[in-house]
């Protein structure tokens, strides 16, 4: 198997936003995402995810066919309740926002692999952060100033406040135009800062939410949890599929499209991630079929025939080709050379 490397992705929740905006503005959204090598089949599905890079790809060509360069904050706006699903519903369930902020810092992996999210209280401040560690490198413009902008709405949504920051942070430049981030933020607006991120006031995390619900909470942060442990922390995506072929290979013939089905995503996307790690699931197949087929036969109470379907094949001579292809010979001598060494 080739060597990989650990893939960022994304949920398909945090690409939605753009989608919307985009019909907001009557712009050709399949046009778009076409534009950004994506396809609007692969978000459809509310529980599939992407690759990171490919969302960034979204976001770009976004910003570029619509012309807003106030993109990300618009976008922002535009959020309701639920267009983060359970995670959103359980921030906005909580009894206070400081409650509701601790439950996006615990569970935002659904969302994104790595990003890290914190939020830590100093004197009479609260700083909550979000940073992509290497090497995802710098969050560009856009979805930078979408994410901290989107807190924003959400908080005073949830509070039914007019909640003012302290502080915004940004760290890109600042664009020629900062009119709308001074309407959305009403706060002094620090860019070239060395986070994305925004400052509170302490006291603003004490502050009760309109649709607390402890019961309804409880539910969901337990399904929260539920998705947290599924999700591999640093897995390669490529492993994840080899692990998912060896499970049903002696029950069904591997299929790409099944694969992609169990993961909740197309089999376009499972191809592309695969791609982005140097391999494909032709060559995961392969791969695992030859380790394994050299594993079974050194067990001789399992037969060649039974070797066969244990690694997917439909007829015993096409897994006589493919070892020919692996080994240079048969199974059969194959056998005999480990029994020769064993005994010798």
């Amino acid at each position: 198997m080739r060597a990989t490397k650990t893939l960022m992705t994304v949920s398909t929740r945090s690409v939605r936003p753009v989608i919307e905006r985009l019909r907001a503005l009557a712009l050709d959204t399949e046009a778009v995402l076409r534009s950004a090598g994506c396809h609007a089949a692969e978000l459809d599905d509310p529980d599939g995810r992407i690759p990171h890079h490919l969302a960034l790809a979204v976001w770009h060509e976004a910003v570029r066919c619509s012309g807003d360069d106030a993109f990300g904050l618009h976008a922002a706006e535009q959020i309701r309740a639920g267009a983060f699903d359970v995670l959103d519903y359980a921030t906005r369930s909580s009894a206070t926002l400081g409650e509701g902020l601790q439950r996006l810092v615990r569970y935002h992996r659904i969302l994104h692999d790595v990003a890290v999210v914190q939020l830590s209280v100093d004197g009479d401040r609260a700083h909550l952060t979000h940073a992509l560690p290497e090497p995802a490198g710098v969050l560009p413009r856009h979805p930078a100033e979408f994410i901290v902008a989107t807190w924003i709405v959400v908080a005073r949504q949830a509070t039914g406040t007019d909640l003012a920051p302290v502080e915004v942070r940004f760290r890109h430049s600042p664009p020629n135009d900062r009119t709308e981030h001074e309407r959305l933020f009403r706060a002094p607006i620090c860019f070239n800062s060395s986070v994305n991120g925004v400052v509170l006031p302490r006291h603003s995390l004490d502050l009760p939410l309109a649709k607390s619900d402890p019961g309804l909470c409880v539910v969901l942060e337990r399904h929260l949890a539920a998705l947290l442990e599924k999700m591999p922390r640093t897995t390669p995506f490529s492993v994840r599929v080899r692990e998912l072929i060896a499970r049903d290979l002696a029950t069904a013939a591997p299929s790409a499209t099944a694969a992609a089905r169990k993961l909740h995503m197309s089999r376009r996307t499972l191809q592309r991630l695969l791609e982005t790690e140097g391999t494909t699931f032709t060559e995961l197949v392969d791969d695992l079929r030859r380790d394994l087929a050299t594993r079974y036969l050194r067990e001789p109470g399992i037969a060649i025939a039974e070797v066969a379907f244990l690694l997917g094949f439909s007829e015993a001579s096409a897994f006589h080709r493919a070892f020919k292809r692996w080994q240079g010979t048969t199974p059969s001598l194959y056998r005999s050379m480990l029994a020769s060494a064993d005994s010798g």
